[in-house]
């Protein structure tokens, strides 16, 4: 950039050594009275912002202006200070919208309904924000199942927040969704806006929505003591090793003289029907048939 210029305080209208036209301002700096004295003009210098578009390809040196500024008296003396000349480099969009993670990781329980909050995504752009050329926008490209519906989630364009916007999240049938982010400038603009992605990995949580189920059959000796009858064996959809999953066992009916107990195995989650006291044969008829009843601990 030069910056050489042009002003005078001649009255003509010459040119300078390239041949450029002379700028006058002010024409004149001093005016002679009729008794032969000097009065001085009073004058202010103003020159616009220069306005520069960055990633120029142009010749350079790049002229932006010659100023040749002569504010003297008529002894050669300076009677004005020094003046600033601002040059605005203006933003141009060759920034391409960065995501501040590669891979999101969010969650929400299954079941929930339409507009539950899961996270928001964030991207950041370079370019000047006050402009199009940093304004992004969001949208979801990709949904990974693509069910039971495949606009499962939305995502505010402006925000970055994702909700649900459908029912039917079901931890038990789809336990994670993937989603493909795509953050926009220029607001959006398909055409004329840089672009990039990133991806959201949704996993659903599990909630107490599927009670236990079991049959079983068992036999025992007369006299025996502390031994395991039958194994109960629960099936049961929710996550294992939660609160949702693990089952307490209770007879309701069948054991009058309290025989028999059922703990809970902490690993398989099974019910170990147990004897108590030795139990004889004359109580076997009361314990022929026993009810249980299941509940889970969460």
């Amino acid at each position: 950039m030069v910056i050489d210029q042009v002003l005078s305080n001649d009255s003509l209208n010459p040119v300078n050594s390239s041949g450029a036209a002379v700028i006058m301002f002010p024409w004149r700096s001093v005016v002679v009275r009729g008794d032969g004295s000097l009065r001085r003009v009073k004058r202010d210098w103003v020159i616009p912002p220069i306005n520069v578009p960055e990633n120029s390809r142009g010749q350079f040196p790049e002229e932006l202006v010659r100023l040749r500024a002569h504010a003297v008296d008529l002894n050669g003396n300076q009677i004005e200070n020094p003046i600033d000349i601002v040059i605005n480099v203006i933003d141009m969009n060759d920034n391409r919208p960065e995501f501040t993670h590669t891979i999101y990781n969010g969650s929400v329980p299954e079941g929930s309904k339409p507009g539950s909050f899961v996270m928001t995504v964030t991207s950041v752009d370079k370019d000047d924000p006050k402009t199009a050329n940093g304004m992004l926008r969001y949208k979801i490209i990709s949904q990974n199942p693509e069910s039971p519906s495949s606009n499962m989630f939305t995502i505010n364009n402006k925000t970055g927040g994702i909700i649900t916007v459908a029912a039917g999240i079901d931890r038990e049938v789809f336990p994670q969704y993937t989603l493909i982010i795509q953050a926009t400038d220029m607001e959006g603009n398909p055409t004329y806006g840089l672009s990039n992605t990133a991806t959201a990995i949704i996993r659903i949580t599990d909630v107490n929505d599927n009670p236990p189920e079991f049959t079983f059959y068992g036999d025992v000796h007369e006299n025996r003591v502390n031994v395991i009858v039958a194994n109960l064996t629960v099936t049961d959809k929710d996550q294992p090793h939660t609160a949702a999953w693990r089952t307490v066992y209770r007879i309701t009916t069948g054991d009058p003289t309290g025989r028999f107990s059922i703990p809970t195995d902490p690993t398989t989650n099974e019910g170990l029907v147990t004897v108590q006291p030795p139990l004889r044969l004359t109580y076997v008829y009361l314990a022929d048939k026993l009810y249980v009843c299941i509940y889970e601990s969460g």
